[in-house]
């Protein structure tokens, strides 16, 4: 599929049988230490909840998810509020609900069992955490999509990721 936001990125969405694989190469299978935009291996495109991954910027190389920290600033989400995932199906298109930086609970790449949380009471968390009110209900049969990318401020440090979460519009 192709992962689009208008006037922000647009790029090839890959997956492969783990989540390694497309940290070091690229779409081409080639050797990359830019790697590639990847859907989490166990995803389909029918999940509820969907998790894409992509490296941040490293020096010179703008790669498509380097523009995911400028959502932290609530400027920037107002210009651009929705994630577009084209594939052979059709266009899904979500609107963004939560944008932060993760530091440490990791819980938002579970698939299935949440801790204990129900699924909604799992994705309002996700909204909670975001640094600015987006004002948008989540239902216990939303469908989200979570972008990940590391977090430039922190030094690409392997435990701070920023999260831009959307829920698929109705």
């Amino acid at each position: 599929g192709v992962l689009e936001i208008p006037n922000v990125l647009k790029t090839v969405v890959v997956k492969h049988t783990n989540n390694d694989y497309y940290l070091n190469h690229n779409i081409k299978n080639k050797k990359d230490k830019k790697g590639a935009v990847f859907m989490d291996y166990r995803n389909t495109l029918n999940d509820k909840k969907i998790l894409i991954y992509g490296h941040n910027s490293t020096r010179g190389n703008h790669l498509p998810f380097v523009k995911l920290d400028k959502y932290l600033n609530e400027k920037y989400y107002k210009k651009h509020k929705k994630i577009y995932l084209h594939t052979e199906n059709g266009t899904k298109v979500y609107k963004i609900f939560s944008s932060y930086i993760e530091k440490e609970d990791f819980d938002y790449v579970n698939l299935n069992n949440y801790n204990g949380f129900s699924y909604l009471k799992h994705i309002n968390k996700l909204k909670n955490k975001s640094v600015y009110n987006t004002n948008i209900n989540l239902k216990e049969n939303s469908n989200i999509i979570i972008l990940q990318t590391c977090n430039v401020e922190s030094g690409y440090s392997d435990n701070k990721n920023t999260l831009v979460i959307g829920v698929l519009e109705k």
